[in-house]
């Protein structure tokens, strides 16, 4: 189980196409921590705030922001068998042309603000 913690100091932008900004993974289930003030960003086309792959359940928690200007702030992959938990926080943000594709189970506590320019 990893362990993945965002910071200000270790906040991330990228402006490539398909260059997630966050896509880190293990064999099991993992965890995402997105701190205050913290951020992920991705600003090129195909490319997500937060890729969450499908090798196992996920537990985000984000008081910070996760964005993608043109794709999924957060995307969580097909295929994953176990069920995720994903929490935003007062402070936390969710944002893109999709703010949360959920293709897996997951069970979403919102408390923040999750937005997104598509529907459907």
């Amino acid at each position: 189980m990893a362990i993945n913690k965002v910071t200000s100091a270790t906040s991330v932008l990228t402006t490539a196409n398909a260059d997630n900004a966050f896509d880190n993974d293990s064999a099991v289930a993992d965890t995402l921590i997105v701190d205050v003030g913290a951020f992920l960003i991705a600003q090129g086309s195909n490319a997500d705030g937060a890729l969450l792959a499908n090798t196992g359940a996920w537990t985000v928690t984000v008081n910070g922001s996760i964005f993608s200007q043109q794709s999924a702030g957060i995307d969580l992959a097909s295929g994953n068998a176990a069920a995720s938990t994903i929490t935003i926080g007062t402070d936390g943000e969710v944002g893109g042309a999709t703010g949360i594709a959920a293709f897996s189970s997951a069970t979403i506590n919102n408390s923040g603000l999750i937005a997104g320019a598509n529907f459907g």
